[in-house]
């Protein structure tokens, strides 16, 4: 609360200083911080200077974005959906292959059995689509949100 408290006071003293000229008060105030608090070399920051940080992108900041949104769960449930389509898409290519080097085949099982894998392929990638697409819409709408809110706390000079 010092910092608040400074800045207010230097407020109250701009305000009732009116007389100044616009030249004292540009002199007052200091390139790195909001504004002297009186006429001595006591300085009040209102705003900490930003922190810069150099390097690689760690992983944490990777898992905060990927668990954001549902948790740690549905990473899983995607990743499982992606699994699972490809493993049918896979055993549709194998069972076509397989039934098709045979001297003899039903056609019908054949295209029947084919086709049941490859629906259930295509069923599983749309859904991994449409939950990867939920997925990025709610994790960003919930880092929107932060970041919104840390804004609005933020504290604010005119």
């Amino acid at each position: 609360m010092g910092v608040y408290e400074n800045s207010m006071k230097l407020v109250r003293r701009l305000s009732s200083n009116s007389s100044r000229s616009e030249e004292q008060l540009q002199r007052g105030r200091s390139s790195d911080s909001f504004s002297r608090v009186n006429g001595n070399d006591k300085v009040a920051k209102l705003v900490d200077d930003e922190k810069r940080e150099a390097g690689r992108v760690g992983w944490d900041v990777y898992w905060k974005y990927l668990t954001s949104a549902y948790g740690a769960w549905f990473m899983f449930l995607i990743l499982a959906v992606q699994v699972v389509a490809q493993a049918l898409s896979l055993c549709a290519d194998f069972w076509f292959s397989h039934e098709t080097s045979l001297v003899s085949f039903n056609g019908g099982i054949l295209i029947l059995v084919y086709a049941l894998l490859s629906m259930g392929s295509w069923v599983l990638t749309f859904a991994r689509a449409f939950l990867t697409a939920l997925f990025g819409l709610k994790a960003t709408q919930a880092f929107y949100e932060r970041m919104l809110s840390s804004i609005f706390r933020a504290l604010m000079s005119f």
